[in-house]
């Protein structure tokens, strides 16, 4: 990863250098801020290293929100990217929180309240996930968020010179040596190796999955995640219960059905700007086009909204 030459040579460390003021670490000078924590390769070209630490990093982290157990139905992505990799990592683990709910258990004599997922375990997850992913692939860390799980995906797999038991018993060999130590110094992971044994000791090594070309942490959830995220506010609403297909749903006429939040956010946006287009609903809900063009077409089916006018020209009319 050292001599892997960074895509762009204009860069500037502006987070990096106040996050090390922050923690009372003193920066004598560029030159031995980029020996210190091998940002140039023999040639004294920036590296990828140095790419991920600047302000200029395009690479980006992201959070991948579903309805159910798995990904046929994708709700709505965020994602973290145009800055330093370090201010990512923060971002990224205090979106996913928002998602950390708890469940009081009133079984036992004394109240206890179960947490949604460990937040120990999903921070040193997420940050292993970076220091640990092969930057070879071109691809950075994603977090899964499914309704009875957190899974936490980065690229490449464990060092050909690391055993499984060693991996286990808390030895860290990291892909990125540069980006781990500038996180070792910063205090975004607590000590080398100190990772692993956590999350095992919460969630078992069945936890990870190991393949030829990525690692895999699944942090299982006590009880299903019943929630969905107001994107406006960050809010979280509590999901509809579903329906007993036994049972035969009362109608009321008068009564309009039961709307998804993001059904809800689309009508908005329409009622706004009637000229929206799909890209900018895309952009602004942070949602796929294909997402976006099934819940108009759901929309429009209901009989809620309209296109008036031509393709291009036209308007979309909320009806009601």
């Amino acid at each position: 990863m050292k001599e892997t030459k960074s895509p762009e040579q204009n860069l500037t460390f502006n987070y990096l250098k106040n996050s090390m003021i922050n923690q009372g670490i003193h920066i004598t000078s560029d030159d031995s801020l980029y020996d210190s924590y091998s940002l140039k390769n023999k040639n004294g070209k920036y590296n990828i290293t140095a790419f991920l630490l600047s302000d200029q990093n395009t690479y980006a982290l992201r959070a991948i929100r579903f309805d159910g157990i798995d990904k046929s139905n994708m709700l709505d992505k965020k994602e973290f990217n145009n800055q330093s990799i370090l201010k990512s990592i923060d971002e990224l683990i205090n979106y996913v929180e928002l998602y950390n709910t708890k469940k009081v258990d009133l079984s036992h004599a004394v109240r206890k309240e179960i947490d949604l997922f460990d937040s120990d375990c999903l921070r040193e997850a997420v940050v292993n996930s970076v220091v640990h992913n092969d930057w070879n692939f071109g691809f950075a860390p994603t977090v899964f968020i499914y309704e009875d799980r957190l899974e936490i995906s980065s690229y490449g797999s464990l060092p050909y010179r690391l055993s499984m038991e060693s991996f286990f018993a808390g030895k860290s060999m990291p892909m990125n040596r540069g980006l781990f130590t500038v996180c070792l110094v910063l205090k975004i992971v607590e000590q080398s190796g100190h990772g692993v044994p956590i999350i095992v000791e919460k969630y078992g090594k069945e936890a990870y999955d190991f393949s030829s070309d990525s690692i895999v942490v699944t942090l299982k959830f006590p009880f299903k995640f019943r929630g969905v995220l107001n994107i406006e506010n960050g809010q979280l609403l509590p999901k509809k219960p579903q329906r007993n297909p036994k049972e035969t749903p009362k109608k009321n006429p008068k009564e309009k059905p039961q709307r998804k939040q993001i059904e809800i956010d689309i009508i908005k946006l329409i009622e706004n700007n009637p000229s929206i287009t799909a890209n900018e609903i895309t952009e602004k809900l942070e949602i796929t086009i294909d997402s976006v063009r099934h819940y108009i077409n759901k929309l429009k089916k209901q009989n809620v909204i309209k296109r008036e006018g031509l393709t291009k020209a036209g308007k979309w009319v909320v009806i009601q």
